[in-house]
């Protein structure tokens, strides 16, 4: 048995124009069949045409940035110096403590304490002299060997008994 229209169709309560049998609800809402289930409208759920706005929004962002990677990315060439490799020679009985930071491995408090110990004990009579400084080991010395001076005889503890004149001072 087939029902009749006017079962399927809700009653049309006051209408704008007072037409009972209108499709229009008395607050403007069209009537929908009862056969079709309605779901709930969700904040976060999207139209079909917001959701393809978005897509060819994020599409159009992911083109952009794909070039960006591709060809603004590009490195900026100039000229540079080649690097000048500076040979000098430290005497490490005459040289001040700035001087002594210019070396590979030494600051400022090891070449301080080079000329303290320096003042205190006399000049180093050799480069393995220098291991008797508390901070300075075996490693910075080999580091520092190949920018040290040879150190004459003449230069040692004794050099006044000697009679050798002190060198003089290479490093201003």
């Amino acid at each position: 048995m087939r029902p009749s229209p006017t079962e399927t169709t809700p009653p049309a309560t006051r209408t704008r124009n007072g037409d009972s049998g209108s499709p229009l609800l008395a607050a403007g809402a069209v009537a929908s069949p009862t056969n079709v289930a309605a779901e709930p409208q969700r904040w976060w759920s999207l139209s079909r045409r917001d959701q393809c706005l978005v897509f060819a929004g994020l599409a159009a962002g992911a083109l952009l940035l794909a070039y960006q990677w591709t060809h603004a990315g590009d490195r900026i060439d100039f000229e540079t110096q080649p690097l000048v490799v500076l040979d000098f020679k430290l005497d490490i009985n005459g040289a001040d403590w700035p001087e002594l930071c210019l070396l590979p491995g030494v600051g400022e408090s090891l070449a301080q304490s080079i000329v303290e110990d320096r003042q205190r004990r006399g000049p180093f009579a050799s480069h393995e002299d220098l291991l008797r400084v508390r901070k300075l080991g075996p490693k910075t010395l080999a580091a520092i060997r190949p920018y040290l001076l040879p150190l004459e005889e003449s230069q040692g503890p004794n050099a006044a008994e000697v009679g050798g004149a002190s060198p003089p001072n290479l490093v201003d």
